[in-house]
């Protein structure tokens, strides 16, 4: 509850609905049932401010010295069309949202803890805000599970004013992203090595210099540099 209450008050302040509690994760959406002309910026500055809330629980929580665990959290963002309204049966129903663009955004989700990454947006979200003031670097290109169209996958970093951008390291990490999809694995990998030594803390590179050498060591037949997800 000491996690939930501040979540939700950062959807609530954004103009956001919240639609259910699962578990431990919550579903939200934008533009419904009111219209948010800036929605979709709007989803994405609730994501930078629950990192901002859980950054400041977990001090808190580790000044009271309960021995509580350390949480990060992971958070998958998508604009696409949706049915919404009330759903159910005649005994119970409740207003939600339903439709392939909640199926995607759900992917997205459960592929920051693949790619530990806390944010994840669809290339959807990044053609609409990467002009506005917002910090993203791509991460892959993926076909999800029940889908056959490969999405660009893209990690919200920030906005300027919160995230200092190191260029060094962006111009480095290009580099190596486009030599591994041209299939170039052993240049890349020299890059992403140096990468995992300057910044242990960031996971993707470490994810990337492992898939490198994976296919220098077993080249594929054809490569494309889309990444096949085989599980929710």
């Amino acid at each position: 509850n000491e996690y939930l209450t501040p979540m939700t008050q950062a959807i609530m302040e954004r103009r956001g609905t919240v639609d259910k509690f699962i578990g431990d994760a919550v579903m939200a959406f934008w533009n419904a049932p009111l219209t948010t002309p800036d929605h979709v910026a709007q989803a994405c500055n609730c994501a930078l401010d629950m990192l901002e809330e859980l950054a400041l629980l977990n001090a808190f929580w580790q000044e009271r010295g309960l021995g509580l665990p350390f949480i990060r959290i992971g958070i998958g963002i998508h604009c696409g069309v949706v049915r919404v309204g009330n759903m159910g049966s005649q005994q119970r129903f409740e207003y939600t949202v339903i439709g392939d663009a909640v199926n995607l955004a759900s992917r997205l989700e459960g592929l920051t803890k693949l790619y530990g990454t806390d944010i994840l947006v669809s290339n959807t979200v990044y053609e609409q805000l990467h002009n506005q003031g917002f910090i993203f670097r791509p991460v892959d290109r993926v076909r999800v599970v029940g889908r056959k169209e490969v999405v660009p996958v893209y990690q919200l970093l920030g906005k300027p004013v919160s995230y200092m951008v190191d260029a060094k390291e962006q111009q480095q990490y290009s580099v190596a992203l486009g030599l591994y999809e041209q299939g170039n694995f052993s240049s890349a990998a020299l890059l992403f090595r140096q990468l995992t030594a300057l910044y242990p803390q960031d996971k993707l590179y470490a994810l990337y210099l492992k898939r490198c050498r994976h296919w220098a060591e077993k080249p594929p037949a054809q490569w494309d540099g889309i990444t096949e997800l085989q599980s929710k």
